[in-house]
Protein backbone atom coordinates (compact mmCIF):
# COMPACT_ATOMS: atom_id res chain seq x y z
CA UNK A 1 0.00 0.00 0.00
CA UNK A 2 1.24 3.48 -0.85
CA UNK A 3 2.30 5.47 2.19
CA UNK A 4 1.25 9.06 2.75
CA UNK A 5 3.91 11.73 2.23
CA UNK A 6 4.18 15.24 3.59
CA UNK A 7 1.11 17.15 2.39
CA UNK A 8 -0.04 14.25 0.17
CA UNK A 9 -2.58 11.62 1.27
CA UNK A 10 -2.22 7.88 0.66
CA UNK A 11 -5.00 8.00 -1.93
CA UNK A 12 -3.33 10.90 -3.72
CA UNK A 13 0.00 9.05 -3.80
CA UNK A 14 -1.75 5.98 -5.23
CA UNK A 15 -3.52 8.11 -7.85
CA UNK A 16 -0.33 9.89 -8.94
CA UNK A 17 1.49 6.57 -9.37
CA UNK A 18 -1.39 5.08 -11.37
CA UNK A 19 -1.40 7.98 -13.85
CA UNK A 20 1.90 6.72 -15.27
CA UNK A 21 -0.25 4.13 -17.08
CA UNK A 22 -2.44 5.17 -20.02
CA UNK A 23 -5.55 3.18 -19.12
CA UNK A 24 -5.66 4.76 -15.68
CA UNK A 25 -5.12 8.24 -17.10
CA UNK A 26 -8.26 7.84 -19.19
CA UNK A 27 -10.18 5.99 -16.49
CA UNK A 28 -9.61 8.94 -14.17
CA UNK A 29 -9.46 11.49 -17.01
CA UNK A 30 -6.31 12.94 -15.43
CA UNK A 31 -2.62 13.38 -16.23
CA UNK A 32 0.53 14.61 -14.49
CA UNK A 33 2.44 17.83 -15.13
CA UNK A 34 5.89 18.35 -13.62
CA UNK A 35 8.57 21.03 -13.48
CA UNK A 36 8.65 24.81 -13.28
CA UNK A 37 8.30 25.61 -16.99
CA UNK A 38 5.28 23.36 -17.52
CA UNK A 39 3.53 24.30 -14.30
CA UNK A 40 3.92 27.99 -15.05
CA UNK A 41 2.46 27.38 -18.52
CA UNK A 42 -0.32 25.33 -16.92
CA UNK A 43 -1.28 28.23 -14.62
CA UNK A 44 -1.72 30.46 -17.70
CA UNK A 45 -3.91 27.91 -19.50
CA UNK A 46 -7.60 27.03 -19.27
CA UNK A 47 -6.82 23.47 -18.10
CA UNK A 48 -8.50 22.47 -14.85
CA UNK A 49 -6.06 21.62 -12.06
CA UNK A 50 -7.14 18.97 -9.56
CA UNK A 51 -4.14 19.34 -7.21
CA UNK A 52 -0.79 21.12 -7.29
CA UNK A 53 2.19 20.74 -4.98
CA UNK A 54 5.19 23.08 -5.05
CA UNK A 55 8.47 22.71 -3.17
CA UNK A 56 8.68 24.65 0.07
CA UNK A 57 11.68 26.63 -1.17
CA UNK A 58 9.70 27.83 -4.21
CA UNK A 59 6.78 29.16 -2.16
CA UNK A 60 5.55 32.53 -3.40
CA UNK A 61 2.57 34.80 -2.63
CA UNK A 62 2.07 35.06 -6.39
CA UNK A 63 1.15 31.37 -6.68
CA UNK A 64 -2.55 30.37 -6.76
CA UNK A 65 -4.19 29.88 -3.38
CA UNK A 66 -4.93 26.20 -4.03
CA UNK A 67 -1.20 25.31 -4.20
CA UNK A 68 0.10 23.09 -1.40
CA UNK A 69 3.74 22.86 -0.35
CA UNK A 70 5.94 19.78 0.04
CA UNK A 71 9.58 18.93 0.69
CA UNK A 72 12.03 17.61 -1.90
CA UNK A 73 11.94 14.03 -0.57
CA UNK A 74 8.17 13.89 -1.06
CA UNK A 75 8.49 15.21 -4.63
CA UNK A 76 11.12 12.57 -5.40
CA UNK A 77 8.71 9.86 -4.20
CA UNK A 78 5.91 11.16 -6.42
CA UNK A 79 7.81 12.13 -9.54
CA UNK A 80 8.34 10.21 -12.77
CA UNK A 81 11.37 12.35 -13.61
CA UNK A 82 14.97 11.40 -12.86
CA UNK A 83 15.69 14.86 -11.46
CA UNK A 84 12.38 16.27 -10.18
CA UNK A 85 12.22 19.97 -9.43
CA UNK A 86 9.80 22.74 -8.48
CA UNK A 87 6.57 20.74 -8.24
CA UNK A 88 3.88 18.43 -9.60
CA UNK A 89 0.25 18.88 -10.60
CA UNK A 90 -2.69 16.57 -11.30
CA UNK A 91 -4.60 17.98 -14.27
CA UNK A 92 -7.86 17.08 -16.00
CA UNK A 93 -7.66 15.87 -19.59
CA UNK A 94 -9.76 18.36 -21.58
CA UNK A 95 -12.74 17.34 -23.65
CA UNK A 96 -12.08 17.03 -27.37
CA UNK A 97 -13.72 19.46 -29.75
CA UNK A 98 -14.79 18.95 -33.35
CA UNK A 99 -12.18 18.91 -36.10
CA UNK A 100 -11.98 22.40 -37.56
CA UNK A 101 -10.49 23.91 -40.70
CA UNK A 102 -6.99 25.34 -40.52
CA UNK A 103 -4.40 26.68 -42.90
CA UNK A 104 -2.55 23.38 -42.40
CA UNK A 105 -4.46 20.46 -40.93
CA UNK A 106 -1.64 18.41 -39.40
CA UNK A 107 -2.46 14.68 -39.39
CA UNK A 108 -0.22 12.23 -37.52
CA UNK A 109 -0.45 8.61 -38.65
CA UNK A 110 0.78 6.11 -36.07
CA UNK A 111 3.42 8.30 -34.37
CA UNK A 112 4.74 6.06 -31.61
CA UNK A 113 7.61 7.93 -29.97
CA UNK A 114 6.50 10.21 -27.11
CA UNK A 115 9.49 12.52 -27.60
CA UNK A 116 8.62 12.98 -31.26
CA UNK A 117 4.97 13.57 -30.39
CA UNK A 118 5.84 16.20 -27.82
CA UNK A 119 8.21 17.96 -30.20
CA UNK A 120 5.60 17.94 -32.98
CA UNK A 121 3.09 19.52 -30.58
CA UNK A 122 5.67 22.19 -29.81
CA UNK A 123 6.31 22.74 -33.53
CA UNK A 124 2.58 23.06 -34.19
CA UNK A 125 2.40 25.71 -31.48
CA UNK A 126 5.35 27.56 -33.05
CA UNK A 127 3.69 27.62 -36.46
CA UNK A 128 0.25 28.60 -35.17
CA UNK A 129 -1.46 25.23 -35.59
CA UNK A 130 -4.08 24.95 -32.87
CA UNK A 131 -5.24 21.37 -33.46
CA UNK A 132 -3.49 18.13 -34.44
CA UNK A 133 -5.39 15.09 -35.70
CA UNK A 134 -4.10 11.61 -34.81
CA UNK A 135 -5.01 8.30 -36.46
CA UNK A 136 -3.81 4.70 -36.15
CA UNK A 137 -3.04 4.59 -32.43
CA UNK A 138 -0.54 7.39 -32.02
CA UNK A 139 1.19 7.62 -28.66
CA UNK A 140 -0.90 9.24 -25.93
CA UNK A 141 -0.32 13.02 -25.89
CA UNK A 142 -0.68 12.93 -22.09
CA UNK A 143 2.15 10.44 -21.65
CA UNK A 144 4.54 12.19 -19.25
CA UNK A 145 7.42 12.06 -21.79
CA UNK A 146 5.18 13.68 -24.41
CA UNK A 147 4.03 16.36 -21.98
CA UNK A 148 7.64 17.12 -21.03
CA UNK A 149 8.81 17.26 -24.65
CA UNK A 150 5.99 19.66 -25.56
CA UNK A 151 7.49 22.28 -23.20
CA UNK A 152 4.04 23.61 -22.36
CA UNK A 153 2.63 23.61 -25.90
CA UNK A 154 0.29 20.77 -24.88
CA UNK A 155 -1.77 23.47 -23.14
CA UNK A 156 -2.29 25.41 -26.37
CA UNK A 157 -2.47 22.71 -29.07
CA UNK A 158 -5.38 20.27 -29.01
CA UNK A 159 -4.52 16.71 -29.99
CA UNK A 160 -7.63 14.97 -31.30
CA UNK A 161 -7.71 11.25 -32.05
CA UNK A 162 -9.94 10.24 -34.97
CA UNK A 163 -11.10 6.97 -36.50
CA UNK A 164 -9.90 6.72 -40.10
CA UNK A 165 -13.42 6.01 -41.31
CA UNK A 166 -14.54 9.37 -39.92
CA UNK A 167 -11.48 11.37 -40.92
CA UNK A 168 -12.20 14.35 -43.14
CA UNK A 169 -9.12 15.72 -44.86
CA UNK A 170 -8.74 19.19 -46.33
CA UNK A 171 -7.82 19.16 -50.00
CA UNK A 172 -5.12 19.17 -51.24
CA UNK A 173 -3.75 16.38 -49.07
CA UNK A 174 0.04 16.23 -48.85
CA UNK A 175 1.83 13.18 -47.48
CA UNK A 176 5.48 13.03 -46.40
CA UNK A 177 7.21 10.14 -48.18
CA UNK A 178 10.87 9.22 -48.71
CA UNK A 179 10.17 8.83 -52.44
CA UNK A 180 7.93 11.87 -52.79
CA UNK A 181 8.46 14.96 -54.97
CA UNK A 182 11.11 17.44 -53.88
CA UNK A 183 9.33 19.88 -51.56
CA UNK A 184 11.68 22.67 -52.71
CA UNK A 185 10.15 22.40 -56.18
CA UNK A 186 6.55 21.69 -55.18
CA UNK A 187 3.83 24.28 -55.71
CA UNK A 188 2.35 24.03 -52.23
CA UNK A 189 -1.14 25.31 -51.54
CA UNK A 190 -3.17 26.04 -48.43
CA UNK A 191 -5.58 25.39 -46.79
CA UNK A 192 -4.50 21.77 -46.97
CA UNK A 193 -3.86 18.62 -44.98
CA UNK A 194 -0.33 17.43 -44.18
CA UNK A 195 0.13 13.78 -43.19
CA UNK A 196 3.20 12.65 -41.25
CA UNK A 197 3.68 8.89 -40.86
CA UNK A 198 5.14 6.74 -38.12
CA UNK A 199 8.86 6.63 -37.45
CA UNK A 200 9.26 3.02 -38.62
CA UNK A 201 6.37 2.31 -41.00
CA UNK A 202 5.68 5.68 -42.62
CA UNK A 203 2.16 6.56 -43.75
CA UNK A 204 -0.33 3.69 -43.64
CA UNK A 205 -1.68 2.32 -46.91
CA UNK A 206 -5.22 3.49 -46.21
CA UNK A 207 -4.12 7.08 -45.59
CA UNK A 208 -1.55 6.97 -48.42
CA UNK A 209 -4.38 6.34 -50.89
CA UNK A 210 -5.95 9.61 -49.81
CA UNK A 211 -2.76 11.65 -50.29
CA UNK A 212 -3.08 13.72 -53.47
CA UNK A 213 0.58 14.68 -53.56
CA UNK A 214 3.61 12.92 -52.12
CA UNK A 215 6.30 15.30 -50.93
CA UNK A 216 9.82 14.65 -49.71
CA UNK A 217 12.70 16.57 -48.16
CA UNK A 218 15.72 16.18 -50.49
CA UNK A 219 18.76 14.48 -49.01
CA UNK A 220 22.24 15.91 -49.55
CA UNK A 221 24.24 13.59 -47.29
CA UNK A 222 24.37 9.95 -46.17
CA UNK A 223 21.68 9.83 -43.46
CA UNK A 224 18.99 7.27 -44.28
CA UNK A 225 16.08 9.25 -42.88
CA UNK A 226 14.88 12.04 -40.60
CA UNK A 227 12.82 11.44 -37.52
CA UNK A 228 9.18 12.43 -37.67
CA UNK A 229 9.56 15.60 -35.61
CA UNK A 230 12.47 17.01 -37.63
CA UNK A 231 10.68 16.26 -40.90
CA UNK A 232 7.52 17.92 -39.61
CA UNK A 233 9.41 21.07 -38.68
CA UNK A 234 11.10 21.38 -42.09
CA UNK A 235 7.85 20.83 -43.98
CA UNK A 236 5.83 23.22 -41.81
CA UNK A 237 8.40 25.92 -42.44
CA UNK A 238 7.77 25.58 -46.19
CA UNK A 239 4.04 26.06 -45.63
CA UNK A 240 4.73 29.07 -43.41
CA UNK A 241 6.42 30.76 -46.38
CA UNK A 242 3.11 30.74 -48.32
CA UNK A 243 1.92 33.75 -46.31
Amino acid sequence: MEEASQGVSKNQVKLIKSLAIKKYRYKQNLFIVEGKKLIQELFKSSFRIRNCWILNEDASPELPSFVEYIDSETLKRLSQLQSPHYGLAIVEIPEKTEIRSQKVQLVLDGIGDPGNMGTIIRLADWYGIEQIVCVNNCVDPYNYKTVQASMGSIFRVEVNEQDISQLHLQSPVYGAFLDGDNIHKSMLKSPCSLVIGSESLGISEEIARRCEEKISIPRFGAAESLNAAIATGIILDHFAQLD
